[in-house]
Parts: C-alpha cells; structure tokens; sequence
C-alpha cells in the first residue's frame, strides 16, 4: 500500500503544472524530507522528487518529475512523516550536473 502511495504521489508531480520552463543553472530553493520521498523546489518553480528505494538505512537516487538532473544522498532518513531541511548540514546532500553538492540539515525552529 505504501508504494501505492507513492506511485500516486509522483503521477501527481507529473501531471501538476511545474511553473515556469526550466533554467539552466537553477538552484534548489525548499528541501523537504518525508518518510519515503524527498522533494526539492528549484528556483525556476520546477518541483521535483527523489523516491526512496531501500527500506532502511539511508538511500540516494536521481530526481524524477522535473526537468533537473540531479541526485540526492540522504544519509539518515527522517521518522517524521515530514521535515523541511535547510542548507548547511548533512543529512541530505544534493549534487547537480556540474558536480557541486550541497549539504541541508533540518531548519531551525522545526
């Protein structure tokens, strides 16, 4: 049931509007970390998703329902159904197409 959940999670990312075109050189803008998901904004308004493959531990993949090529290494996974992450940190690092990572960590105050 839970993988589901997620499938109707991503056709819904799919078939959402997904803002402006894509842009190259777009940053990540809101990181939010779930159970079995993380979901990245970038600036250009493209929303994407890295889905959890493994059952425990910590996972990594590439994102889907956007336009972004990125992947994602998400060191420890989140018991929280869900948790906005900031930059600086470790537990999600994200890498883009041209090799630069960047590290979120849970935000402050959450």
């Amino acid at each position: 049931m839970r993988r589901g959940l997620l499938f109707l999670l991503l056709a819904g990312c799919a078939a959402a509007p997904r803002g402006d075109a894509p842009r190259p050189g777009a940053q990540p803008e809101q990181v939010v970390l779930y159970r079995d998901t993380v979901t990245v904004r970038f600036d250009d308004g493209q929303l994407c998703a890295v889905p959890r493959e493994a059952r425990s531990g910590g996972w990594s993949g590439r994102t889907v329902g956007c336009a972004h090529a990125w992947t994602a290494r998400i060191a420890v996974p989140s018991e929280r159904p869900r948790q906005p992450l900031a930059r600086g940190g470790d537990r999600v690092r994200l890498t883009g197409p041209d090799g630069t990572a960047i590290g979120y960590g849970p935000a402050p105050g959450v």
